[in-house]
């Protein structure tokens, strides 16, 4: 079976971003989810008020395929509009990939606005003009076809929505990440891709959605069981398996186009999904990772991939847990945060003292200093941001593009760029309810829901334009 590598994919992965690809969103996470798990809690306990329990007390371990209609479930979001806006109005979620940006409102509605050259806007359009120097790119956001009753979002090359019955994604499909069951959809350039949303096969509803940057997607169910999708090359579904089926991309890729179930963990409470692994939190605060591992993302000590879940070692209260591209972040009960993996951009929060194939890496968790009253956590690619319980934001890792949001370009020298191995703090923020850390760039929506983003702006930041800046501004196509 080929074997893909963090590294070898980054650099494939810097190079279609300076010709203009999408170079889209590991959520968050969003998500994680990139969301405080007691808001997604919230929302699960809606749709399961609304609904049957899709999967509970399933012997078989499969996945029931629920077709309900809409039962108008509500969104539930950590902002509040301005009195009298309208719920197709206020911005509920947002989600964050390297070169597009969706958001859910609060009537359920999904809109989407940057590059399409992968079917990423979703609204069965081939042809967006509105991007200087691109085919197909739109500065305005556009609305999503079909989708009247999203809950929250994932964005990336692939993005999916949680809907009160399922799961719906469109964009790139070459690794199966649509998860439909199906090979062949529309044709984007030489790849599979899908301009509509498909429906995820079999999952009925879903309590928690992550979705990653590079081909595959998992999903928390009410079980406590965890499904995934799409690529597996790196051992990223979990199940046990090397061989499923083989996808179109690169010319043949171990992918399985249908959700397969995780082994050994039924108990779930949390779900987070990075560039090729992913990790889950049980309820007694410890952490179990499955997949490519070559840079200690997995945090068992080891680089060996993994795949089957295998405990991260040397915590046991945790409360939440955050993936980026080759990384992982984790908040204690007691408040601290650590972070493992790869650290060539400082997004481990610490300095590293381990090395992985020659390039600087952490093994175990590294607590990262200057941190306080952290209530939310977001990774994505190399760069993770805190929430404070202040409505502050801090960031820490790549800042190649400003992702930081401290406005300053100078901190330290890492490869390719600037970088912070410290947090620093998101200049101009103290309201924020949610944020989103994306490819290069990041997003908060404040507590009034208005959106502001900062960094790399291939056209998917909301302001307009296409100019990448390193201070929040408004996404006022939000």
């Amino acid at each position: 079976m080929r074997r893909t590598s963090c590294l070898w994919l980054w650099c494939v992965f810097l190079w279609l971003c300076l010709l203009g690809w999408s170079c889209a969103d590991e959520r968050r996470p969003a998500s994680t989810t990139t969301r405080d798990a007691r808001v997604l809690d919230a929302v699960a306990d809606a749709a399961r008020d609304a609904a049957q329990p899709m999967d509970a007390g399933d012997e078989d371990g499969g996945f029931e395929d629920a077709s309900v209609p809409d039962v108008g479930v509500p969104v539930i979001s950590a902002c509040r509009a301005p009195e009298g806006t309208l719920p197709d109005q206020q911005v509920a979620h947002v989600g964050l990939g390297g070169s597009v940006t969706c958001a859910v409102y609060a009537s359920g509605a999904v809109r989407c606005l940057g590059t399409n050259t992968e079917g990423q806007l979703g609204d069965g359009l081939a042809s967006h003009m509105s991007c200087p120097s691109q085919s197909d790119c739109s500065l305005t956001a556009v609305q999503v076809a079909e989708i009247r009753d999203g809950l929250d979002l994932e964005v990336g090359n692939t993005s999916c929505v949680r809907r009160p019955f399922g799961v719906s994604c469109w964009g790139l499909g070459s690794q199966g990440a649509l998860g439909d069951g199906v090979a062949s959809h529309d044709r984007c350039g030489s790849f599979d891709c899908s301009r509509v949303p498909v429906t995820v096969a079999g999952l009925g509803a879903v309590i928690q959605l992550e979705v990653s940057d590079y081909g595959h997607a998992c999903a928390r169910l009410e079980s406590g069981k965890v499904a995934c999708w799409g690529a597996n090359a790196d051992a990223q579904l979990g199940d046990g398996l090397m061989s499923h089926e083989t996808c179109d991309w690169a010319g043949g890729y171990e992918c399985s186009r249908a959700p397969v179930e995780v082994a050994d963990l039924s108990d779930a409470v949390e779900l987070t999904v990075g560039g090729f692994h992913a990790c889950a939190r049980r309820p007694n605060g410890h952490l179990v990772c499955w997949g490519h591992n070559v840079f200690g993302q997995l945090g068992d000590g080891s680089t060996a991939d993994q795949y089957r879940p295998v405990e991260v070692l040397g915590i046991s209260d945790a409360v939440e847990v955050e993936a980026g591209y080759c990384h992982t972040c984790a908040k204690r009960a007691n408040g601290e945060v650590l972070c493992w993996g790869w650290d060539t951009y400082g997004q481990v929060g610490a300095a590293a003292s381990d090395s992985c194939g020659g390039y600087a890496c952490a093994l175990s968790p590294q607590v990262v200093r200057g941190l306080a009253d952290v209530v939310d956590l977001s990774s994505r690619h190399t760069h993770t941001c805190a929430l404070h319980s202040t409505g502050r934001v801090s960031c820490w890792g790549n800042n190649q593009y400003g992702e930081l949001g401290d406005g300053l370009t100078s901190h330290e020298a890492c490869a390719n760029g600037d970088c912070s191995r410290a947090p620093v703090e998101v200049a101009g923020l103290n309201d924020v309810a949610e944020i989103e850390a994306g490819g290069f760039s990041t997003c908060a929506v404040r507590s009034n829901c208005e959106v502001w983003c900062w960094g790399n702006n291939p056209g998917h930041l909301g302001d307009g334009t296409t100019t990448s800046h390193g201070l929040p501004a408004r996404a006022t196509a939000f």
